[in-house]
């Protein structure tokens, strides 16, 4: 099938010819040859310069990826207004009732959906679906205490003098 598209993103982990990207410029490179960036913003050497993903990192995965571009993106943000604007970086205190000895509820995992086989030949839609609401709720209901039903076993240390 034929899939029209305005631009193609090349995402499949393949090291970057640094000099026919970035010329004659002194960019920095780590020791394994990549490019060299501020591990916090993607910045490299160069001022108006950012980097991330493969050219950075080397191959990896489109997750690896889309993180460092986020970098890359508070960095510049960082770079042009001076102040820190990336408020999903910051924790935040998440209000939960939980009662550490009530009985967990054993709800079974619930399975994703996912399209047939015979849709997914034909299309690039994903092929895991997102459950119902009501699955997702049963879900976040399910029992993650691994410590239940557990006897915590004091380990002695032993100290040389």
């Amino acid at each position: 099938f034929v899939e029209e598209c305005d631009q193609i993103i090349v995402a499949i982990g393949q090291r970057l010819d640094i000099k026919k990207v970035f010329g004659n410029l002194d960019i920095h490179l780590s020791p394994n040859g990549f490019v060299k960036v501020n591990p916090l913003t993607g910045q490299t050497n160069i001022l108006w310069i950012f980097s991330g993903g493969d050219a950075s990192a080397g191959p990896a995965s489109v997750v690896t990826a889309v993180g460092e571009g986020e970098k890359a993106a508070a960095g510049i943000d960082f770079l042009f207004t001076g102040e820190d604007h990336a408020f999903w970086r910051e924790d935040q205190a998440v209000q939960t009732e939980y009662d550490p000895d009530a009985d967990p509820v054993p709800y079974p995992r619930e399975k994703i959906p996912v399209i047939s086989v015979d849709r997914r030949i034909s299309n690039f839609d994903e092929v895991e679906q997102p459950w119902l609401e009501s699955a997702a709720i049963r879900q976040c209901s399910r029992c993650l205490r691994c410590d239940y039903g557990k006897t915590p076993v004091r380990k002695e240390v032993i100290l040389h003098a």
